[in-house]
């Protein structure tokens, strides 16, 4: 079994090139379960997307699988209720429990080196520009 070697307030992180190696045959594979799949059984979502609505994004993942929408466990105010979780490695959050507010993980983006966002561009562009990314 995998687990993090880190402490619970930090996540590990990969360097550029291979995190944008993963990223990339992460989303080709999912691309290929969906290609496998008639597209009204099937969507993309996209991270941010779903940050930005994650009440409304949950309730077309219900509605597109035909099932009633009711009791969707994220609040329109973007609050959730975790219980025990029990995975053995990924995001410290993953420890938290109760009533958590959901937010916008977006500090790589101002954090990240210039050399660095090339070579994640560069290896992604394809797919970046596929989901609807903005490339500068």
């Amino acid at each position: 079994m995998k687990t993090d070697h880190v402490s619970e307030r930090e996540m590990r992180t990969d360097r550029p090139f291979r995190s944008a190696l993963r990223w990339r045959e992460r989303n080709r594979e999912a691309e290929a379960v969906r290609r496998h799949h008639p597209s009204e059984s099937s969507m993309l979502i996209r991270y941010e997307d779903f940050m930005a609505d994650p009440h409304a994004t949950l309730r077309e993942i219900v509605e597109l699988v035909g099932e009633t929408p009711t009791g969707i466990p994220v609040s329109k105010d973007k609050e959730v209720v975790l219980g025990e979780n029990h995975t053995a490695a990924g995001n410290p959050s993953r420890f938290l429990k109760g009533r958590i507010q959901l937010r916008l993980d977006d500090e790589w983006m101002t954090k990240q080196k210039p050399a660095d966002r090339f070579v994640t561009t560069g290896l992604s562009l394809t797919l970046l520009r596929r989901y609807g990314y903005k490339v500068k």
